[in-house]
């Protein structure tokens, strides 16, 4: 450790694994603060992306919250709209 007269400097260790998980969490952040609406999405667009989910292995935290979204619209659409999108 240094010391600058009374400031304490500590160096840190660049972590890139730690930089990506910081970066896609705050993107992440955003795009719920924007209000993302999955209603916008079409019905082939919805139906790609639950199919993208349901096969996905090693899903991460984040992900398994977006599709866990994406389900909730097909079934959303299914209940308010009666229209069978995904299954």
């Amino acid at each position: 450790m240094l010391s600058l007269g009374s400031v304490l400097v500590i160096p840190m260790v660049f972590d890139l694994g730690m930089a990506i998980k910081v970066l896609v969490l705050v993107m992440a952040s955003l795009l719920v603060a924007c209000g993302n609406n999955m209603s916008n999405l079409s019905d082939d667009e919805l139906r790609e992306k639950v199919y993208a989910c349901d096969y996905a292995l090693n899903l991460s935290p984040s992900d398994a919250i977006v599709c866990g979204n994406y389900h909730r619209e097909c079934k959303r659409r299914l209940k308010d709209e009666s229209r069978f999108v995904c299954n």
